[in-house]
């Protein structure tokens, strides 16, 4: 995942990573936050998030934030996302994975100098 702040350091990760979440209707969204909880890899296997990242979209106070769908090319946007994005999933109550589609991620980070 990458963002547009370029830095020498990182950004640790300092908490839990939720993902915004929406549900889009004909004339409105509405968008929750849910835990991201691993990622899934081309063969099925889950992996933990990682916990730093090289750059972030947007850095503010305690908190990062990482787009990770770019609708600036519409359709195509969208179509390249489904095919190679990340697959990210929550774990529901039951303890069973389920995949979601965040907009962006967000978490509590702290930049390393």
């Amino acid at each position: 995942m990458l963002g547009q702040s370029q830095t020498i350091g990182g950004y640790l990760v300092d908490g839990q990573i939720e993902g915004s979440v929406c549900t889009n209707y004909l004339v409105f969204s509405i968008c929750r936050f849910v835990n991201v909880d691993a990622v899934e890899g081309d063969d099925g296997q889950l992996f933990e998030i990682v916990k730093r990242f090289e750059t972030v979209t947007e850095h503010s106070g305690d908190k990062c934030f990482i787009r990770i769908q770019d609708g600036g090319w519409g359709w195509v946007s969208w179509i390249i996302h489904k095919s190679l994005g990340p697959k990210f999933l929550t774990k529901t109550e039951a303890g069973k994975y389920e995949r979601i589609d965040p907009e962006y991620v967000v978490f509590k980070c702290r930049k390393e100098e």
